[in-house]
Order: structure tokens, then C-alpha cells, then sequence
């Protein structure tokens, strides 16, 4: 049995368990798919009970392979496959019509910083550029996409379609959006551009450069992962204006450059026999079974926890509160961090006058009879002081949640892949306003 768990570290951990009464039955493969440290801990940590590891990108391929010295011939490249016809959809010259701009995918604002394409299409109607745009999709900036759009006539969000209307939905528009902080390999991303869509992206450190030669298979806005709304949406604009600018005749040259390269690497057929062949060669290779010393859980022993908070988050946390004894503070970060260090937080000698949260539909709501809010109004609540909760996403949250009152940003882990053991308390002054 080739069995290929996903997403959390414990789903790893009960083939790991398995593998204790029958090693010969069992062949494990690890798929990385995201440039997040989680995953590399997840893969690292798991692999000698693991047969064969996969990157779904080049940049991840190589990830593995310099964090897994010694197993690097047992690391594949494999991307997504996706559907894609022999020839992308032709569409009809831009003359005398508005461009179509489309965005297929969660509406997230942490990972997929959707609320910057609103910024994008306030900044083409400032330019005088005509323009539609349909977000395809649902999640938890939904509501606040739906909020902006009733004075935007340009703007309209559907919610999430089959395979067969997003299909159609690409075929038909102009230009595809994509204003990630970060991806591992999007699949949204292949599949317009199987669907002769040319994608407007910001670049991410995976899968981005295998795809987007700029001005060639589409066009890359100039804003990092740390921009904020408006940055982003200018970006986007200006790139979006290049593209106009090129001209029909050349905007069929990228459609067909785009759609050759997923037909020639990711095409759904071709992806599926490579990982038949990686599953045919550990079908057959020795059974690896997990060592006998070793938990097979993830998340420590007793459980209980989702794996995404550090073994010494209490210890840092205790640490960085007791620092900030006395202030007023707001605690940025509503997640699974925060929630599984709660018995930490309840014994802050800090004062919590606020929890902040990106997320609009939690935004009013309270955690533990603390209202949650969005981070530019941590100053309205009295705070003083922002820290941080999270390890996963602390290094973005902390670039954007400059106080806009002053107030002093706080973090708990070093900028390290992984955390170290020394709790430190660690601190920045931002001068952008919170976003």
C-alpha cells in the first residue's frame, strides 16, 4: 500500500504508527507542496519512515534535496497536472471592449491578499482604464469583497464553480490574477494558463520563476509579499496596463508561449505517469519503518496540539509577556497559536485590551471576552504594544501590522526556518500603517 499523507504532521505520524505492525505492508510518500517551514519539518522529521519525496515545484524539489543530503535520489520533481486543450481559446481584440480580469481561488486575504485587487481595479478607474473584474470563489474575506463591490460597479465574486465554469471562465477572460504572498506551485495558475489566460502575478519565492518569464508567458507586478493593499494594487495595475500596451499580436504570442509550457510539463497525463513510475520504484524498494525510539506523533507526547506552535511557544511566550508586564497590549493572531497557548495568555502579567485579526468575518466577534478587531485599531482599544501569534505567518503579519498609533510590534521567533530553543523576546518599530 503507497500511502501519501497530507497538510498536518500527525497525518504522517499514524502511517509512522502503522508502520510498527506491519513495515513490509506500508510504503510511504511525502509531497511537499507549500514554501513554508512546517512542511520542511514535517518532511524532515518524517523521513525514515519515508520511501520517496516529491516537490511540486522546482524551487521545493531542490528544497528537499539540500535538506535531505543523503536522500536526494529519492527526491522527485513532479508538478500538478491539469486538463488542457491542444489550443488555448482565441478572444476577440481589446479594441473598443473593457479588459476581462478574473482571480479563481480561496478569498483569503493572508496567503492570497485578495483585498489588493480591489485596490488594483480602484486605481484603473482613477487611470481611465475600462476594465471588469469576476472573482470566482469563497473564504473568509468573501464578505468583505461582497462589502466593496456594492460601490464598484466593476467588481462582481460568484461563488466557487465546477472544474467545467472555472474552465469556462478562463477561456473567456483576458488577463488572470494572482496577488499571493506566497504559493508552492498554484494550480489556479496552470490552469489558465492551459486556458490561454496570461496571468498577472506578484512574484513568490516557488513556482513563479518556472512559469512567468516576464513579458513572455505573463506579467509580474513589482510588490513583494510584505506590500500592503495599495502597493500591491498599484503594482498590479501598472502591470496589467503593460499588458494592454503590448497589443493583441502580442498578447497571442504569450497566450500560445503559456499554454506549450503546461502542455509540455503538466499536462495531466504526463504528470500522472511520473508518479506512476515513483510509486512503481517504492511499490518495489525495502520497507522503511519508523524507529522504535522515536513518538510517532507529531505534536509531542500526550498530543493535543495541531503541530503549527513550537514546542517552546510557552516558554517564549511567558518570556515576551513578562517583558511587556504592566502595558497595555493587543495580540495579533487568533489562530491555532494563539488558541493552544490560551493557559499562557490567561496568566499575562501584560494586559490584553484587544485580540486582531485579518479575517472581516471575525472581526466584532470576542475570544475569551476580548474583543477581536482588525490591526489599525489596536490603538482605539488602548494598546501600547502589538505582539505577534504566530510562528507560521509571524514574519508577514509583522510587516504589515505597523501600529498606526506608535504602538511597538513584538515577535517571538527568530527569522530561522525553524525555531531555536532560547526564548528571546524580539522586537520592531514599523512606520507604514497597520494593514
Amino acid at each position: 500500500m503507497i500511502c501519501a499523507p497530507s497538510i498536518l504532521g500527525d497525518s504522517f505520524g499514524v502511517f509512522a504508527a502503522l508502520s510498527f505492525e506491519n513495515p513490509g505492508l506500508l510504503r510511504v510518500l511525502a509531497v511537499n507542496h507549500s514554501d513554508t517551514p512546517y512542511n520542511d519539518l514535517v518532511c524532515t522529521h518524517y523521513a525514515p519512515v519515508v520511501s520517496a519525496f516529491v516537490g511540486v515545484s522546482d524551487r521545493l524539489t531542490e528544497r528537499l534535496r539540500s535538506r535531505l543530503p543523503s536522500r536526494s535520489t529519492e527526491v522527485f520533481g513532479i508538478g500538478y497536472g491539469v486538463e488542457t486543450p491542444e489550443t488555448p481559446a482565441p478572444r476577440e481584440p481589446l479594441q473598443d471592449r473593457p479588459i476581462r480580469l478574473l482571480y479563481c481561488g480561496r478569498m483569503d486575504h493572508e496567503q492570497k491578499r485578495v483585498l489588493a485587487l480591489v485596490a488594483l481595479t480602484d486605481e484603473l478607474a482613477r487611470r481611465g482604464t475600462p476594465h471588469e473584474l469576476a472573482l470566482i470563489g469563497d473564504g473568509p474575506a468573501a464578505q468583505a469583497i461582497d462589502e466593496m463591490a456594492l460601490t464598484r460597479p466593476t467588481i462582481r465574486r460568484f461563488p466557487a464553480a465546477s472544474p467545467p465554469g472555472i474552465a469556462s471562465a478562463l477561456g473567456g477572460a483576458d488577463l488572470f490574477l494572482l496577488p499571493s504572498r506566497y504559493e508552492g506551485l498554484s494550480v489556479a495558475l496552470l490552469e489558465a494558463m492551459a486556458r490561454g489566460c496570461i496571468p498577472v502575478l506578484t512574484p513568490s519565492d516557488s513556482g513563479t520563476d518556472q512559469l512567468i518569464a516576464d513579458g513572455r508567458t505573463g506579467f509580474l507586478a513589482d510588490a513583494g509579499p510584505d506590500a500592503g493593499d495599495e502597493t500591491t494594487g498599484l503594482a498590479l495595475a501598472d502591470a496589467v496596463e503593460r499588458a494592454i500596451g503590448a497589443g493583441d499580436a502580442s498578447l497571442v504570442d504569450i497566450r500560445v508561449e503559456g499554454h506549450a509550457l503546461i502542455l509540455g510539463r503538466f499536462a495531466v497525463d504526463r504528470c500522472a505517469a511520473r508518479y506512476g513510475a515513483v510509486i512503481d520504484r517504492i511499490a518495489r524498494s525495502a520497507p522503511r519503518a519508523w524507529p522504535s525510539h522515536l513518538p510517532a506523533a507529531f505534536t509531542g507526547p500526550g498530543g493535543g496540539g495541531s503541530g503549527t506552535v513550537p514546542h517552546d511557544a510557552p516558554e517564549r511566550l511567558s518570556a515576551a509577556l513578562a517583558g511587556l508586564a504592566g502595558r497595555s497590549i493587543a495580540v495579533y493572531g487568533v489562530g491555532r497559536h494563539t488558541l493552544e497557548l490560551r493557559e499562557v495568555f490567561e496568566r499575562s502579567p501584560a494586559t490584553i485590551v484587544a485580540f486582531l485579526d485579518d479575517d472581516a468575518a471575525r472581526q466584532g466577534a470576542s475570544l475569551w471576552g476580548i474583543p477581536i478587531t482588525a490591526p489599525e485599531e489596536a490603538g482605539a482599544h488602548g494598546a501600547e504594544d502589538i505582539l505577534i501569534s504566530s510562528w507560521l505567518h509571524q514574519r508577514g503579519m509583522a510587516a504589515r501590522c505597523a501600529a498606526r498609533t506608535g504602538a511597538r510590534v513584538h515577535t517571538l521567533y527568530p527569522e530561522t526556518s525553524a525555531p531555536s530553543t532560547n526564548p528571546r523576546l524580539h522586537s520592531q518599530r514599523f512606520s507604514s500603517r497597520c494593514c
